[in-house]
């Protein structure tokens, strides 16, 4: 492939999330006959992992639900692909860990026949958005790196048309070098390590709002009724969240 509209570096869930939807949104534009008489909006997926790999398992909440309903993909399929969660449940402590003061969020959604709360494997579900997402016609390439330093971002001028970038790709597993997309939006999805975006700046941090959360798993032994934890006893998966430091 020499050139493709728009160019997704990283093909996590978001990626393939970001993918689906701009897809979708161009084909329903160009099936109305409002869009441009030429094709839909060409999109290629560059990811470096030869396939969707492990990753900590997920709960999914009611609006990603709705969002697999509204693209065409069932929540009879879901069921049949992930298993039931009874909801999710989050406590807020304050900085002195005190359980007094604290906050809470539950989301219990509704029922399941309608929306499903699932906990996911990561590794199915990138790859059923990945199979979804090349039946739309979107161009996915696993085992392919991508050259961060030698690609060459798109850029606006004061007159006239945007001046294409170039992506760099490299195939991993093979020897036939670098190849080269010329594109007209190349998109960040490289994940926490933002490989494009944190060349540009630095990241802009907000006062008391932390992005770089850390989970720790543990079994509860003893009695829950001791935890003073409003609905904790209930059936939906608890998440109990500290202040940094």
């Amino acid at each position: 492939m020499d050139s493709s509209d728009v160019v997704v570096v990283g093909g996590g869930i978001h990626s393939l999330i970001y993918a689906i939807h701009a897809r979708l949104k161009s084909l329903r534009v160009v099936e109305s006959g409002h869009g441009r008489p030429e094709d839909p909006v060409s999109i290629t997926v560059i990811e470096k992992s030869p396939s969707p790999g492990y990753k900590i398992g997920e709960s999914t909440l009611t609006t990603f639900g709705l969002w697999l309903k509204s693209i065409g993909i069932s929540t009879a399929l879901a069921w049949r692909l992930f298993g039931p969660k009874d909801g999710l449940c989050f406590y807020y402590l304050p900085h002195n860990g005190d359980n007094d003061g604290y906050t809470d969020f539950c989301a219990n959604g509704p029922a399941g026949d309608f929306v499903a709360t699932l906990q996911v494997e990561r590794k199915i579900s990138e790859l059923l958005l990945t199979l979804f997402a090349q039946r739309l016609g979107v161009n996915i390439f696993h085992g392919h790196a991508v050259n961060i330093d030698s690609t060459k971002l798109p850029t606006d001028t004061d007159n006239g048309p945007r001046v294409a970038g170039r992506v760099d790709v490299l195939n991993q597993g093979g020897n036939d070098g670098t190849k080269h997309i010329d594109t007209k939006l190349v998109v960040d999805a490289t994940g926490r390590f933002r490989r494009f975006a944190s060349k540009a700046a630095r990241a802009t941090r907000l006062p008391h709002f932390n992005t770089d959360s850390f989970w720790a798993y543990f079994e509860m032994d003893g009695d829950e009724t001791d935890i003073p934890l409003r609905h904790y006893e209930s059936c939906h998966t608890n998440h109990i969240c500290l202040a940094e430091g």
